[in-house]
């Protein structure tokens, strides 16, 4: 299909792709090759559900959850890693100006923020702009285009090393990351004593 669109169109084109493929590289050089000049990573998947009244399944879209850029960013080190000469667009999770920069150092040229935009309104964007305004004034890099150029060379690690890093983090560690955390419920009178 990438093959066929790419012979039809003059336009560079780009594809949009998920996060379910297990070897992502494979996935992408494989466009490449059909002559796709840039990746969308990764496409937003619909939201699932059954209506158990009805006895069917049924679908609906949402925004993109808040504090998930970290997929996007895995996805974007993966490709880069891979060695690709594709140019990357990052889609999902992108917030603020701290996630941009993120998966610009990552690897990607853009940043798509559709979520914030119906999350906060257009004035998402300005925010955006004006925080990596500041952060490439701070970190003393003249233009974006440079501080693109001075991004490090994603290099990973062999299996058994990245192996090696996720026992770590599960064993020196005292304090964990819960994305989805449990508040306690307390009762208590309308003066705030617990019961």
């Amino acid at each position: 299909m990438v093959r066929k669109v790419c012979d039809s169109v003059t336009i560079p084109v780009a594809v949009k792709t998920t996060k379910r493929f297990t070897n992502l590289a494979n996935v992408l050089r494989r466009f490449q090759s059909a002559g796709a000049a840039g990746v969308v990573l990764f496409a937003h998947d619909l939201h699932w559900d059954v209506a158990i009244d009805q006895l069917q399944w049924t679908t609906q879209w949402e925004l993109t959850p808040v504090d998930s850029v970290g997929a996007t960013v895995s996805g974007i080190v993966q490709a880069r890693a891979a060695g690709l000469n594709l140019s990357i667009a990052a889609s999902g999770g992108v917030r603020t100006a701290d996630d941009a920069i993120k998966v610009m150092i990552a690897g990607a040229e853009v940043a798509m923020i559709t979520s914030e935009i119906y999350r906060a309104g257009p004035t998402a964007i300005l925010r955006m702009v004006q925080g990596i305004e500041r952060y490439l004034e701070t970190a003393g890099y003249p233009t974006l285009a440079r501080f693109r150029q001075a991004r490090p060379a994603p290099i990973l690690r062999s299996h058994r090393g990245m192996r090696d890093d996720y026992l770590v983090s599960l064993t020196r560690s005292t304090k964990y990351r819960d994305p989805t955390p449990v508040h306690p419920v307390f009762t208590g009178d309308r003066y705030g004593h617990r019961d």
